[in-house]
């Protein structure tokens, strides 16, 4: 059998197509001049019936062909086929039979007839068939070669990229370069490097996106689009399960690779909370770094376990109590930490031997939403005090969110927590959206930790990222740091009168409603990290950093100030955790995490305790 195959693909021209096949059509064997003959590829024919799936019209009854192959060895003639696209197509076919072949084995040899066809449609699918063969033949030649490109300038990029880049950094005889490299004079060369490596990215993305859709289109048109149609509606019945069954969610990790989805398994819809973690969420993070963790920042931080668990209300209690003493409103540096007794509700309770203490704080959460949930759940446990904890590094942009969200005036760049207010149709495009940019931007990291290998950069591979502040602590202590979470960031909100208004009107009325309910209101001032370290960052810090880094100095006292005015003219107590902290700092101690705005263990245990004791001297100690 070998020798008989062997010789017959020797005889055959370029345009000639083999297969094997059983005695009964089964095939066996599809050369690529039959891909491109009928447009299936190997892997749809063998194992399929050859006079079925090329729906053969033979010039006589196929048992008398077959009898006069067996008998004499061989049989030629014209039949005509079907194309997977419908057509048909004339061809000299020539049966050579193995009778040693075990239950037989025939080989089929097909060329497209170039003389006598049956009518005028039949040489329209020959000619169709040539042409088809031809585009198979462009289309793998532009796919090979846009390929091949694309592996060369990776290639040639991952080695020489950023050495190029580099050299035109460091040098001025490159014409135009600050053309290329504007603000070159303060910016680090970390920022170039990274800049390239997106916008390659991107590029890269774009055009096997473009060349996908053109080898689906070339090779069926009518097949892609309505292959594409099927992929819409299946996703969007998908979306729709989902949204009628949140719980199927984490069953497929979806809430991994999209924040959309990570909102939906957690979150429900409130139309005065914006949204509210469901009751009794449970789930363990065993590989937590950080908020804003990033290789490219090249900081290693120890990885953290983190176990969620929320009471009926979803609040982050461990146990269930009709009473409290304490109940604390704000976001999440109220309900951070590794489990319930890391959290600072926690750790106040513990240091405040006697008292229960109530976590009503919640991510993503501001002001509006602390007298919300004061109102709505904090007055059922009768507390004797009322903490609001206002941070000053996002709680005026929630204030002007929640405003925006109240009028419907929120856009898609806009927090996704008020995602819930939009169509289904909205939904549906904003799941797609965020999916595929946490995908790309994931992968986009792996690449750009991958290039800062650069074995050619040597030593000098990598300094510091952009964002990244170097703070020295004193005694020769260096800490890196990403703390651009202050006042520069949120200028827009920060400088609005209506949100200072607003502020004003929402601690009034948390004023009145603790007055009402004989609880003892008190406001705590809790930082943000630039607030503390700006002032020890040093000049070998990131670029992107540096460029806010006097004006965070400058303004450092402005927020605080602002809402102690506003606090103390309400006639309400003002507890600011700046001072603790700032003297904390200056003895050379890091409170908080590298890679996220919250504080660190260490920094939570320390405002606990200040806190603890500011109770214990003002309210406690008269008491006892």
């Amino acid at each position: 059998m070998k020798s008989l195959r062997h010789s017959q693909f020797q005889s055959q021209s370029e345009a000639d197509s083999v297969m094997t096949r059983t005695l009964e059509g089964i095939i066996k064997f599809w050369d690529r001049a039959a891909e491109e003959l009928y447009g299936w590829k190997k892997e749809e024919a063998i194992g399929r019936v050859s006079h079925e799936l090329l729906q053969t019209e033979f010039p006589k009854p196929l048992k008398e062909i077959d009898s006069e192959l067996v008998a004499k060895g061989q049989w030629e003639g014209k039949l005509v086929h079907a194309t997977r696209s419908g057509g048909r197509i004339v061809v000299e076919s020539r049966w050579t039979f193995d009778s040693t072949a075990p239950s037989g084995s025939v080989v089929e040899i097909n060329v497209p007839s170039s003389n006598t066809e049956p009518n005028r449609k039949t040489r329209s699918t020959d000619t169709n068939a040539r042409s088809r063969g031809r585009d198979g033949k462009l289309r793998r030649t532009v796919v090979r070669t846009t390929l091949l490109s694309l592996a060369t300038l990776w290639v040639f990029y991952a080695f020489f990229g950023r050495v190029l880049i580099r050299t035109m950094y460091a040098s001025d005889w490159i014409a135009n370069v600050s053309g290329f490299m504007m603000g070159r004079t303060f910016t680090p060369v970390e920022s170039y490097y990274w800049q390239a490596d997106r916008l390659l990215w991107s590029a890269t993305l774009t055009i096997l996106t473009l060349l996908l859709v053109y080898w689906l289109i070339s090779y069926d048109a009518r097949g892609t689009l309505l292959a594409v149609f099927s992929a819409l509606i299946s996703s969007f019945l998908l979306f729709c399960a989902l949204e009628m069954a949140p719980s199927l969610i984490k069953t497929f990790h979806l809430d991994i690779v999209s924040p959309y989805f990570a909102y939906k398994a957690n979150y429900d819809y409130d139309d005065q909370l914006v949204f509210r973690e469901k009751p009794f969420n449970h789930g363990v993070t065993d590989s937590f770094k950080g908020s804003h963790y990033s290789p490219i920042y090249k900081i290693d931080v120890p990885s953290l376990t983190v176990e969620w668990i929320t009471d009926e209300n979803g609040f982050r209690n461990s146990r269930r109590t009709d009473s409290a003493d304490v109940v604390i409103l704000g976001d999440s540096y109220m309900d951070y930490g590794q489990n319930g007794s890391d959290t600072f509700p926690g750790r106040l309770e513990e240091k405040l031997s006697g008292l229960t203490v109530m976590n009503l704080g919640k991510s993503g959460y501001g002001p509006f939403q602390y007298l919300e949930v004061l109102k709505r759940f904090g007055l059922k446990y009768k507390p004797r005090y009322a903490l609001f904890a206002f941070y000053e590094g996002n709680d005026i942009l929630d204030i002007r969110n929640y405003r925006l969200w109240k009028a419907g005036q929120l856009t898609t760049a806009d927090p996704s927590h008020f995602m819930a207010q939009k169509s289904l149709y909205g939904r549906y495009r904003l799941a797609l959206q965020t999916t595929a940019r946490h995908v790309n931007e994931a992968v986009l990291e792996w690449v750009q930790a991958a290039l800062d290998k650069n074995p050619l950069l040597g030593e000098e591979r990598y300094r510091i990222h952009p964002d990244i502040a170097l703070l020295d602590l004193g005694d020769g202590k260096l800490e890196k740091i990403n703390i651009a979470d202050g006042f520069t960031r949120w200028h827009d909100a920060m400088v609005e009168q209506e949100n200072w208004v607003a502020l004003e009107n929402i601690l009034r009325e948390f004023r009145d409603v603790c007055a009402a309910h004989q609880i003892t209101p008190i406001v705590l001032y809790v930082p943000s990290s630039s607030h503390i370290y700006a002032q020890f960052s040093t000049s070998a810090s990131g670029g992107n950093w540096l460029a806010i880094r006097e004006g965070e100095v400058a303004a450092k006292k402005n927020t605080e100030q602002q809402v102690g005015r506003q606090v103390q003219s309400l006639g309400l107590e003002f507890v600011s955790l700046s001072p603790i902290l700032e003297r904390r700092a200056k003895e050379g101690r890091l409170l908080y995490f590298p890679l996220d705005p919250h504080w660190n263990s260490e920094g939570t245990e320390l405002v606990a305790t200040y806190v603890a004791d500011y109770f214990k001297t003002k309210y406690l100690s008269s008491a006892n």
